[in-house]
């Protein structure tokens, strides 16, 4: 670069008057690299000059705008032009920010200058106006009040569907017609005065009660709502109404006028509050229902103010302003839901129905108003709602979890086969074998999270301390949680004895430290309690769940992220998460929730943004304690000789299942269903000693294809197989207590055992 003999010149550098600008100014190379920056780029992306020359530029670069960007820069380099284009850089904190780029080759080879603007904001802007604007179209298309603009000359430019129904139009009809065309005509020769103040800038916006006639000549009463649509000069474009068909209220109204009197004596003894206020709001009139509901005396709020008195805080003002420009217009809202504060500070909700009040004159002189308290009901319905999701979520559940186990009942049969036809440990092959029974296991363990959720797994109970459950985790969570997380246990010194199956207990508390960990990815405090809980009659009325009596109560509270009531909804459906892919399945709190109902158990969480989180497990105490004694798992393989009909409409599990029983001994006659298995037995029931049935098949069930075999030979021994436990089959009727039935997915030794056992009965 040539430098000036001249001292003042070499003062006057450009590099200071670059260090000015906010855009962007750099100098790069075709080599993909960037050579020089100012320093903008360190205060809008938030990178050193140096991490931003070490790095190739398309780094930086949003993937979806490599392919632009490297067709302008070839553009410019190929035609030595200056040319204009946008594309998104990534900032340090992770965010995309929006740049306009001018750019131009240099004169040395492979280089170019370039300046960006950062127009970020102006994108969002763009973006958000576009979103607004289809959210419009939207509410204007679905509204069920009728939208209509009219322009200054007073004819209808515009209508939305709900509009043209109304009065009986088409869409295209409607529009064209003079706005007074809907008007009654006893209501066209009371004049107009409002509408012509709202022109003429007088009132800013109408709301009043008008007199309607159809197309088809029918009348009825609307409350129309009006504003001044302008320019950004302040020329009146349009005037923009709503339109909503008060005939019923208007008739409503006249009925209340005309029975004040009996209303009165009636509102005294019903239960629903009965609230009459002026035109300032202040109460003239409530019941006595209203008083016991709320604790006030009936001397601390006549004549006093209702807003002040009766509503929170946060909403006092805002409704006393809708109150107060209702009464002017005479035109109260007549259904709507709102908080009712007591004396103590409890809040209801209540939903109201009102009328207007009116003077000789038509004029609005208060409002009478009727309310009825919803809070228990409010609740109810959530429970009820939340309850039904997730009996459906269940049901689904289950069935994935059914219709996998007959998928692994295959993959884990014939890696069996497999792994006996390799006898050497030493064989590569062998150790293949391994990983697919072992990969085999963990999926069988994921159908057993669906199962547990639609509490359809079966339960190996016996009475446990819950304590010792906790001191035994104790070490194992201190692994599990990390050196970042701070562990807390406190046992209550009480015993806390149920009946419950420790795996599943264990596997829940081992999810509920999990997710806490999650929750804490910058470290904090994980605190797991033990303590008597004790549950009355009025806690079961409240929540809507819940025996009462004793119950052992763990609570599992981290100090992380939180939630809000949003994912709150949701933690414990199946496949939930608001983890990052990769990161979980989402099955974690859904097998938590049905190990803890399926032990008659319930859980509360409570949580905040911010706030952490503590799940509470409340699991009903036994009276006694007993002792269950388990009997440790034999795995060694039983031989036979006997023929065996198997019936089975899943081709895998059959053919699978068959060739274990052979690699057993056995000689096996297979059927696909009930009548093909029926046809078999009368050709082979002399052979035929055992029957290995699934219970759910299309056409007929096992059941019922057993109590037939029976008939023609009655001591038939059967074995039922299911992808559901024995206990759900019960519970649901589909199969009688009792019966043997083993459950898929199943290994090779304990389908042995479970034959010898059903033929030695």
């Amino acid at each position: 670069m040539a430098t000036s003999a001249n001292s003042n010149d070499n003062k006057l550098d450009l590099s200071n008057i670059v260090g000015l600008t906010s855009d962007l100014l750099c100098i790069a190379h075709t080599d993909g690299y960037f050579k020089k920056l100012n320093k903008a780029w360190t205060d809008i992306l938030g990178y050193s000059i140096d991490e931003m020359l070490s790095k190739p530029i398309f780094d930086f670069i949003h993937p979806d705008d490599h392919d632009t960007t490297a067709k302008e820069i070839g553009n410019q380099t190929k035609g030595k032009t200056t040319l204009n284009f946008i594309n998104r850089y990534r900032a340090k904190d992770g965010s995309y920010r929006w740049f306009e780029w001018r750019a131009t080759p240099a004169d040395a080879d492979g280089y170019l200058f370039a300046a960006a603007r950062d127009i970020s904001e102006r994108v969002l802007a763009e973006t958000a106006l576009r979103e607004n604007e289809a959210r419009l179209r939207v509410i204007f298309d679905t509204s069920i009040a009728g939208i209509i603009l009219v322009s200054p000359q007073g004819i209808i430019t515009l209508a939305n569907n709900f509009m043209s129904d109304m009065f009986g139009y088409s869409a295209e009809e409607i529009i064209g017609l003079p706005y007074t065309a809907l008007i009654h005509p006893e209501e066209k020769s009371r004049g107009d005065t409002k509408m012509r103040m709202l022109i003429n800038r007088e009132i800013d916006f109408v709301n009043l009660e008008r007199h309607y006639i159809r197309k088809d000549g029918t009348d009825f009463w609307g409350n129309l709502s009006g504003r001044r649509q302008e320019d950004e000069n302040g020329k009146l474009l349009n005037l923009v109404g709503i339109i909503t068909d008060i005939t019923e209220r208007k008739k409503t109204e006249k009925a209340l006028i005309s029975s004040e009197k009996r209303f009165r004596d009636l509102l005294e003894n019903v239960q629903l509050i009965a609230v009459i206020l002026d035109d300032k709001g202040n109460i003239t009139f409530c019941n006595d229902y209203l008083l016991r509901l709320t604790g006030w005396s009936r001397d601390e709020v006549i004549n006093k103010s209702w807003f002040e008195i009766f509503l929170p805080h946060n909403v006092r003002n805002s409704v006393k302003t809708i109150f107060d420009s209702a009464i002017k217009a005479s035109n109260i809202p007549t259904h709507y839901e709102n908080p009712l504060i007591t004396r103590q500070g409890a809040e209801l909700d209540v939903v109201w129905d009102n009328a207007a009040m009116l003077d000789g004159h038509g004029r609005c002189i208060g409002t009478a108003s009727i309310g009825i308290d919803v809070t228990e009901h409010r609740k109810v319905e959530a429970q009820l709602r939340q309850s039904q999701k997730m009996e459906a979520v269940g049901h689904l559940a289950g069935g994935v979890a059914h219709d996998f186990n007959n998928l692994l009942t295959a993959i884990i049969g014939y890696a069996g086969l497999l792994k006996n036809k390799i006898l050497s440990s030493d064989n590569t092959l062998h150790d293949y074998v391994l990983q697919i029974l072992a990969a085999s296991q963990k999926a069988a363990d994921l159908t057993q999270s669906l199962l547990a959720f639609s509490r359809k797994q079966m339960l190996n109970p016996k009475t446990i301390d819950i304590n010792e459950i906790i001191g035994s985790l104790q070490k194992i969570l201190i692994r599990v949680i990390g050196e970042d997380i701070e562990l807390k246990v406190n046992r209550t010194s009480a015993k806390l004895i149920v009946k419950a199956d420790q795996g599943q207990i264990e596997h829940a508390l081992m999810n509920l430290a999990t997710n806490a960990r999650d929750a804490m990815s910058n470290g904090g405090i994980l605190t797991i309690t033990s303590e008597l809980g004790k549950i009355d009659n009025l806690f079961v009325q409240t929540h809507g769940y819940g025996d009462g009596g004793a119950y052992a109560v763990i609570s599992v509270s981290d100090t992380g992220s939180g939630m809000s009531e949003t994912v709150k909804q949701h933690i414990f459906e199946p496949f939930f998460t608001t983890k990052e892919v990769g990161r979980g399945t989402g099955l974690g709190l859904a097998m938590v929730y049905g190990t803890v109902k399926q032990h008659n158990g319930f859980i509360i969480v409570n949580s905040e943004q911010g706030k952490g989180s503590t799940f509470k497990i409340y699991l009903p105490l036994v009276e006694k304690e007993s002792e269950i004694s388990q009997k440790p798992q034999d795995s060694k393989i039983i031989l036979g000789s006997e023929t065996i009909l198997l019936i089975e409409d899943d081709a895998f599990v059959r053919d699978v299942t068959s060739a274990l029983l052979q690699e057993l001994g056995y000689t096996v006659i297979e059927a696909n269903g009930g009548e093909e298995a029926k046809k078999l037995f009368n050709e082979n029931k002399d052979s035929i000693e055992l029957v290995i049935s699934d219970v759910i098949m299309p056409g007929q069930s096992g059941k019922e294809v057993h109590e037939e075999l029976l008939k023609i030979k009655p001591d038939l021994k059967i074995l039922f197989i299911s992808g559901y436990a024995a206990q759900f089959l019960s519970e649901k009727g589909i199969l009688d207590k009792g019966i043997s039935l083993i459950s898929k997915p199943f290994r090779s030794d304990t389908l042995s055992r479970k034959i010898r056992e059903v033929l030695a009965k």
